[in-house]
């Protein structure tokens, strides 16, 4: 994952990356779970639970506002179990996106510039044909065009996590 996302998600969390959670998981995602709780929820506890005692003070029915609270409080869970799930998946995906960029910018891209400058020398010494320099070009701009829709891919799916936590400053 970028270095310079997770760091403004740690920046926003800060140091204390306690998580809300109760499932024994990784410790990877325990932390992930904590920064998603703290960012995401910790701004909306306050006001969810505000709402919920604003709802069942003075309302003058006891019975009828804890059925309210109890009510908001479960809308509150769900939103929070969502958002925790919307989290995982989109890192998921970034992860993903960001392994397949980088194994062709360090692995494919470099290997068919070399596969062009065989076939350039080749077509140069007459030992290879044009139409083989032709077929290596274009598989490299193949393989560009490839590794630039990753990369592309990659930043839609940041942009979809940051719109799930919120603008970072």
């Amino acid at each position: 994952l970028a270095h310079g996302f997770l760091h403004r998600l740690r920046r926003i969390a800060g140091p204390d990356l306690t998580g809300r959670h109760v499932v024994h998981e990784p410790a990877s995602r325990r932390k992930l779970r904590a920064i998603a709780d703290h960012h995401m929820v910790g701004k909306a506890d306050t006001a969810a639970h505000q709402n919920v005692v604003a709802n069942s003070d003075g309302a003058g029915n006891a019975g009828q506002s804890g059925n309210d609270a109890a009510a908001a409080n479960a809308d509150f869970h769900a939103w929070q179990n969502m958002t925790r799930f919307q989290i995982n998946e989109l890192l998921g995906k970034v992860r993903a996106q960001e392994q397949v960029a980088d194994l062709y910018r360090t692995t494919i891209l470099p290997q068919a510039r070399q596969s062009v400058e065989s076939a350039r020398a080749g077509y140069r010494t007459g030992r290879a044909d044009f139409l083989d320099l032709i077929v290596a070009e274009r598989a490299l701009r193949e393989f560009r065009l490839a590794y630039y829709r990753a990369v592309v891919e990659r930043e839609n799916q940041l942009a979809a996590l940051e719109q799930v936590t919120g603008p970072t400053f």
